[in-house]
């Protein structure tokens, strides 16, 4: 199954989910790729991502141990490891079996960047991510935008 909206695309398959939402941001590339590395701000517009435990930053390398949450309930802690490509890209993986995301940002002039976010999800709760991307990355915009 897939669904389609102007700034989103979800597919399902198989136990699979993976969204991707597009949304057009007030703010640099690089300003927007450093706010998701930094998970601990980050939560604002991820809610899935509960307490970060401990977060450390070598170059364009982070690695985090942190909660998640689903159903507003806090998961066991995990080990998160994002990996940025200045500042076009930011790669996320967790110890979540089968999770991962990606940021892609594009400068499109005037102080404007288009951030593409996708996640993908194996498992019970793909289902979840259909909402939550495009939410994510709307509450990023506000947060970058008031």
């Amino acid at each position: 199954m897939s669904g389609f909206g102007p700034n989103r695309r979800v597919v399902h398959n198989a136990g699979m989910g993976c969204a991707e939402a597009v949304i057009d941001i007030q703010a640099s590339p690089k300003d927007v790729l450093e706010f998701v590395m930094d998970l601990r701000r980050y939560r604002q517009a991820d809610h899935k991502v509960g307490p970060v435990l401990w977060l450390r930053r070598t170059g364009n390398r982070a690695d985090a141990v942190a909660c998640g949450k689903v159903f507003g309930v806090v998961t066991p802690p995990g080990l998160i490891s994002i990996e940025l490509t200045p500042y076009t890209r930011l790669d996320v993986r967790s110890r979540i079996p089968g999770f991962s995301a990606f940021f892609e940002c594009e400068d499109l002039g005037g102080g404007v960047t288009r951030v593409r976010h996708c996640e993908c999800l194996v498992g019970p709760f793909a289902h979840l991510l259909s909402e939550s991307v495009l939410e994510e990355l709307e509450r990023m915009k506000a947060l970058f935008e008031s």
